[in-house]
């Protein structure tokens, strides 16, 4: 039964991705990113709508998605081994009780952190000399710093600090440290 309800987002994003890389002409990589910005956008929708249960398939169903493109279609860089890590533990994480764990408040959250990253990479392929791309920089780096620092980090204190969960939740914690870093990065660029 849990494996059916994520087969349907999984087929959707692939269906998505085939549509926005024939119909738009669009690279791979760009195909890539409007769908990844599909997912965070409804993603944060169902949060919004207070839907884990909902958030939960359709954020497996994309994770397991990209598994599956990043493996089949990439040369595999460490980045790429970071994703999937990332996507492992996200999923692992969903699998847990929303109402015991955090997991819905602390994903949700991200997702509305990366919405500034789709439109930095969109202009960084399509117009690096634009004032979007610089005007969108600016975003990224104020949203994704103060759910990545602040947010992020209330978040899972408060997650580790329940009895019980640090064990349960170790797996998942390394994604803290890397928004972290990345938050850096982005920061001070």
């Amino acid at each position: 039964m849990f494996i059916q309800k994520i087969v349907f987002p999984f087929l959707a994003y692939t269906l998505i991705k085939r549509y926005f890389q024939k119909k738009k002409e669009k690279t791979h990589s760009l195909s890539s990113n409007y769908t990844a910005s599909l997912h965070a956008s409804s993603s944060i929708i169902l949060w919004l709508l207070n839907k884990p249960y909902l958030f939960r398939y359709n954020s497996m169903g994309y994770f397991a998605y990209d598994i599956i493109d990043i493996v089949i279609n990439k040369k595999l860089y460490s980045l790429d081994f970071f994703y999937i890590y990332h996507h492992f533990a996200s999923i692992y994480y969903m699998t847990l009780n929303h109402i015991e764990y955090n997991w819905f408040n602390a994903i949700g959250m991200g997702e509305i952190g990366n919405i500034p990253n789709y439109f930095v990479y969109h202009y960084l392929k399509t117009n690096p000399e634009s004032y979007n791309l610089k005007t969108w920089k600016s975003i990224q780096r104020i949203v994704y710093g103060v759910i990545r620092i602040p947010i992020a980090t209330y978040l899972t204190l408060n997650e580790i600090s329940q009895p019980g969960h640090l064990k349960v939740v170790a797996p998942v914690t390394p994604l803290y440290f890397f928004g972290l870093a990345w938050a850096y990065v982005i920061i001070n660029k």
